[in-house]
């Protein structure tokens, strides 16, 4: 069994896929991924602690680092639809990821279309 290799060690899902023939040509792929991030947490007005950042290094070095190890739950939910026959095929996908707590905007002006709480959604 080889490492896992990638270029960048944050990025990848942990977790089970399988393809489904459901008729002839249409073929469905469920998808689903548990996955523990390390994030930087803060409290907001009643307590309740939110993400401010996903730490993307995998390092945990330093006390800070060390304190955020694993304190977000990602679970993630995906279905593709496909239709393939001869040289044409189609498809779609439903992806959506929830967390454990919300996510907040940051103040810098990059951060002002970031994603805000703890469901994200794509339909494509």
């Amino acid at each position: 069994m080889s490492p896992y290799t990638s270029a960048n060690e944050y990025s990848f899902f942990r977790g089970a896929a399988a393809t489904i023939n459901l008729y002839k040509y249409f073929d469905i792929t469920p998808f689903v991924s548990f996955r523990h991030l390390d994030a930087s947490q803060k409290e907001n007005k009643l307590g309740e602690p939110e993400q401010s950042t996903i730490n993307q290094t995998g390092l945990h070095r330093t006390p800070t680092e060390i304190k955020n190890k694993n304190s977000l739950t990602q679970r993630t939910y995906s279905l593709v639809l496909q239709y393939t026959k001869n040289e044409f095929g189609v498809g779609t996908v439903a992806y959506q990821s929830s967390y454990d707590n919300s996510f907040i905007t940051q103040t810098a002006l990059y951060d002002k279309y970031s994603f805000m709480g703890n469901k994200l959604t794509n339909l494509d």
